[in-house]
């Protein structure tokens, strides 16, 4: 069976991707035969031309001023085929791809075939824009560099890359962040985090997927889909905990990964909270408006009913030792835990995750050297590492963070046995902290929430899965990400 290629010359990387057939009849736009079972797309690189092999006649024929050259190209596991070569230096060359896309893009917007390739279109204009790595070696020295951080386009601040250059599970020469270009600035990017996972009984080193983004202006073109590519070229042990519907459902179609595991992100609503009412879309000039009046009695009638629950219950008999760092009573507790945990952790790892730098707290009313969209998370952070004690007795650590009054539990462990007297203390916290929400998407505390009826005023849910690659299958199923791991 002759197989029809269509290459794309760009920073001299080989990949092959099946198109299932067949295909409808009235796709018949080239002259392919539509009756093949699957097309096969080599996809290579080159800024200057576009190549289709397997040459059907309408492209030579209509429009004979193109720049035609005939040469023979040999891959590894395939026949030579004849190709055309047709450069965009053509004044037809917009005809061309108008022809192309109709047969390519076919009539599905959510095609294989688009944006897998690094292309953005403009009338005549074909770009490519190139894709630059960055180990945390060379973050280290360019952060050094009062130019390096000129500029305005840089996806994070100095704390947050310096959260990424501490990690300790990060070797000098891992990838750590992904940057695309345009004369503008940076157009596009991604961030790697650095992990351990027992994988088939030995300890195996991935890349949790972190802070992708690609200009509202180019999506659509590609650059999303080369991003994923280059990270599985630097591991192709990677994984991700978070995303848009439509990049997860890309990765899982396009990219191979696979649902590891689904949790439910839920937030306890225990009053309006501005935050979350932003990230849902619903701050709008009348809701900020009437919000400070909300609040105050939204927030009365909520301390009423939680003063109610708590004169329900018994007195709680939990008392905290709050840590600078891990001690040894610390550590042989959660040695108990850690094996249930997805990521292997150490103390210094462990460590570098409860004291994230992310949480430092932005300044209200002036305005940042640049904007990003994943940046220091709230205006007001407080973090705290806290053991928790029942008559001198061990019984659960919690790092514990209030964002802009979102309660956060990024590492929750607790002795089952006190779950009752946990939520009296959880209780507390709320009532004598403010706290407007309580977010978590670790399924032992949700369960919780729900077996001890803690009082909130509404609960919004949804699931949000746990993406793996392909080379990650064979892990222990079950096992649990804290809130705390994976992406930042």
């Amino acid at each position: 069976m002759k197989n029809i290629y269509f290459a794309f010359y760009y920073m001299s990387e080989i990949e092959r991707f099946q198109i299932p057939g067949p295909y409808p009849q009235d796709e018949r736009l080239l002259g392919l035969d539509t009756s093949l079972p699957s097309l096969s797309y080599p996809i290579c690189c080159r800024r200057t031309a576009v190549q289709i092999a397997g040459i059907n006649p309408l492209i030579s024929t209509a429009s004979p001023r193109y720049p035609i050259q005939e040469e023979l190209y040999k891959s590894r596991d395939e026949q030579a085929d004849s190709r055309i070569i047709l450069t965009e230096v053509s004044p037809d060359f917009s005809v061309f791809l108008s022809l192309y896309k109709q047969y390519i893009y076919r009539k599905d917007e959510d095609s294989l075939i688009k944006g897998r390739y690094n292309v953005h279109e403009r009338g005549t204009d074909m770009k490519v824009y190139p894709m630059e790595s960055f180990s945390k070696s060379a973050l280290r020295e360019l952060s050094g560099d009062p130019g390096f951080w000129k500029d305005p386009s840089l996806p994070f601040g100095q704390i947050r890359l310096q959260q990424y250059l501490a990690n300790p599970y990060a070797d000098e020469d891992d990838i750590l962040w992904l940057f695309s270009r345009s004369e503008e600035g940076i157009i596009a990017y991604l961030g790697m985090v650095q992990d351990y996972v027992w994988l088939k009984g030995r300890r195996q080193k991935i890349n949790w997927i972190t802070s992708q983004w690609v200009h509202p202006s180019l999506r659509g073109t590609g650059l999303g889909d080369e991003q994923l590519r280059k990270a599985r070229a630097c591991n192709e042990h990677f994984a991700g905990n978070s995303g848009t519907p439509i990049s997860q459902g890309r990765a899982l179609k396009y990219h191979g990964m696979r649902k590891y595991t689904e949790r439910a992100r839920s937030f306890y609503l225990c009053n309006l909270n501005a935050s979350i009412l932003q990230d849902f879309g619903l701050l709008n000039p009348v809701v900020k408006a009437v919000l400070p009046l909300g609040q105050a009695i939204l927030g009365a009638v909520y301390k009423l009913k939680l003063r109610s629950w708590l004169r329900s219950r018994q007195p709680c008999q939990i008392k905290i030792e709050q840590l600078s760092q891990l001690d040894s009573e610390s550590l042989a507790f959660l040695a108990g835990f850690w094996p249930q945990d997805f990521a292997i952790h150490s103390p210094e790892s462990f460590e570098w995750r409860s004291n994230n730098l992310v949480n430092t707290p932005r300044l209200k009313g002036i305005e940042a050297v640049r904007k990003t969209y994943f940046g220091n998370l709230g205006f007001s952070q407080q973090v705290f590492n806290l053991k928790l004690l029942n008559e001198g007795e061990m019984i659960g650590y919690l790092n514990l963070v209030i964002t802009d009054k979102i309660l956060k539990l990024p590492y929750f462990y607790l002795n089952s046995d006190y779950a009752e007297q946990f939520m009296t203390f959880l209780g507390k916290v709320v009532l004598h902290n403010e706290i407007q929400a309580i977010y978590s998407q670790h399924p032992g505390f949700n369960s919780l929430m729900q077996e001890q009826r803690f009082p909130r005023l509404y609960t919004k849910s949804y699931q949000m899965p746990v993406l793996i690659s392909a080379a990650l299958e064979g892990l222990e199923p079950g096992k649990i990400v804290q809130d705390g791991d994976g992406a930042f």
